[in-house]
């Protein structure tokens, strides 16, 4: 038994590198549900992406003070803050989503976790904003505050495809729940190794994981339509040139328009003049195929597929491309 806010710390210890990854398995064991991945940010990164997209705007519903924020030589200092919208600096923003102790009810975990909940919604406005993907500079500069203070194993392609279907999330529709000490909570207080720890009743996960389990059970309705999210694009790749390099430079153009490149080689033969796209499934996938004939200028082919594509191709797969001497240019 430890805190499950040390697993990461543990986890570099004991593996530089690989703290994020105790980190899941940690939190799999104790909600018993999969973890796919995780994101690491730390302090000074936080500070700097906000600044980069020149302060985020917060509506402060409750307004408090907390006299016992923590400074970096562990001692304490106040920070305050008003009721009303306002703009926050990386720096105000960190101690907002950091305080624990502030009055007018914003002591709680709970009210902490609806402001980091306000923070992750401003930012994520900031970042689809025009005015962001406008400014060549702001995305350089945030692209590398991710590189120095973000650690994760999400592949470029999956973080592309989280950042499409994030402007469709209805953050006013979140299930939440806390884990408290609280009459009707799921804990209870205890020392572990003279630490001051919450502990799960039962001294087991079982209760906690059958409540992850029905969280959505009172709160959607029978004949509500279900949501499906489609599934990722799967491309693979071949070089029909001479010309070195050709293939990987569309691979990762690809990869950070969204799909998944399964495979890169080279096509049986060198000659092609002209890409040839070929839609290899039968799903429906009306906008990649109107996407990849834009990006290749030509038609994707969906009838009268060569035999040789159909036998090298993998029986998941969606798109098959011969990239041609006209891919140079594009």
């Amino acid at each position: 038994w430890w805190k499950i806010n040390n697993a990461n710390a543990y986890g570099e210890n004991s593996n530089p590198n690989n703290g994020g990854l105790l980190a899941k398995e940690v939190v799999q064991n104790i909600f018993d549900i999969p973890v796919h991945y995780y994101i690491r940010v730390d302090f000074s990164g936080f500070e700097q992406m906000i600044d980069t997209l020149d302060g985020i705007k917060i509506d402060v519903e409750t307004g408090f003070t907390d006299y016992q924020f923590p400074t970096n030589d562990y001692k304490y200092q106040v920070v305050s803050f008003e009721s009303g919208m306002q703009t926050m600096d990386g720096e105000t923003a960190l101690d907002f989503v950091r305080s624990r102790h502030g009055n007018n009810g914003e002591g709680s975990d709970f009210a902490r976790s609806q402001r980091q909940q306000k923070v992750i919604e401003a930012v994520k406005k900031r970042v689809l904003s025009k005015s962001f993907w406008l400014s060549p500079r702001k995305i350089n500069k945030l692209s590398k505050d991710l590189a120095d203070h973000v650690r994760t194993d999400f592949q470029p392609w999956e973080i592309i495809q989280l950042a499409r279907m994030a402007d469709k999330i209805d953050t006013s529709n979140i299930e939440t729940r806390v884990l408290d000490d609280s009459p009707d909570g799921y804990l209870y207080p205890s020392l572990v190794n003279e630490a001051y720890v919450l502990q799960p009743w039962g001294d087991d996960f079982s209760q906690i994981q059958l409540m992850v389990k029905n969280i959505f059970k009172n709160s959607v309705a029978a004949d509500s339509p279900v949501t499906t999210v489609q599934s990722i694009v799967k491309v693979e790749i071949r070089n029909g040139t001479t010309i070195a390099g050709l293939a990987s430079r569309n691979m990762s153009e690809l990869k950070l328009a969204g799909y998944r490149v399964m495979q890169v080689g080279n096509a049986p033969v060198q000659d092609y003049i002209e890409t040839e796209v070929y839609k290899i499934s039968g799903r429906e996938l009306t906008d990649e195929v109107n996407e990849l004939a834009a990006k290749y200028k030509g038609k994707v082919f969906e009838k009268n597929i060569p035999d040789w594509i159909v036998q090298m191709a993998a029986p998941d797969l969606d798109f098959f491309i011969i990239l041609g001497q006209d891919a140079e240019a594009l």
